[in-house]
């Protein structure tokens, strides 16, 4: 198992073969979605002749396994936007609302800056999930523009910090807090 980061309840991790029935259930899931651009998967077989992706770098989908029962609770990447690094996390609607949002993105911020030297971290949200955007403010980034896309991110909002705001102030705590 090739772990990326851990925090006091979940485990994230490179996403395996094995996660294909988890991964279809979260991308089926209608309010885990609701804001992601692209159709809802209303197949496993749409993914599993190509699952995981061979073109897919370890950064670009992970999984975020829930450290206690060991279940899938969704995927997060990190994936390259030259120095910076993009932010993306998708949890099952079980797993929403409980701060696990927070405590994996912050994880994952966190080792963006210091391990993958990011020169700063950026995330694309629809500009109507209130939830996603708390988090985003909540972890010190701030809104910098409207997506130009003409396809599945058209109007979502970009927020972004450089990686010095994560240094200074939000991210400061020892990684036991994660």
């Amino acid at each position: 198992m090739n772990i990326v980061v851990e925090t006091q309840r979940t485990v994230v991790r490179a996403i395996e073969a094995s996660d294909l029935q988890s991964y279809f259930a979260v991308e089926s899931d209608d309010k885990a979605k609701k804001f992601l651009g692209g159709p809802l998967r209303k197949s496993i077989e749409e993914i599993r002749h190509n699952f995981p992706p061979r073109h897919w770098k370890l950064y670009d989908v992970m999984a975020v396994i829930e450290r206690n029962s060991g279940s899938y609770m969704g995927r997060c990447s990190l994936k390259e936007d030259g120095e910076n690094r993009e932010l993306e996390i998708v949890l099952g609607s079980l797993w929403q609302g409980q701060g696990y949002g927070h405590e994996v993105c912050k994880a994952l911020i966190f080792f963006a800056v210091n391990n993958l030297s990011a020169a700063g971290v950026s995330a694309k949200v629809h500009p109507e999930n209130e939830a996603s955007i708390r988090l985003l403010r909540k972890l010190g980034m701030e809104k910098i523009r409207t997506s130009s896309d003409t396809g599945i991110y058209k109007g979502f909002e970009i927020f972004y910090a450089a990686s010095n705001v994560f240094r200074s102030g939000v991210l400061t705590n020892h990684r036991s807090d994660f």
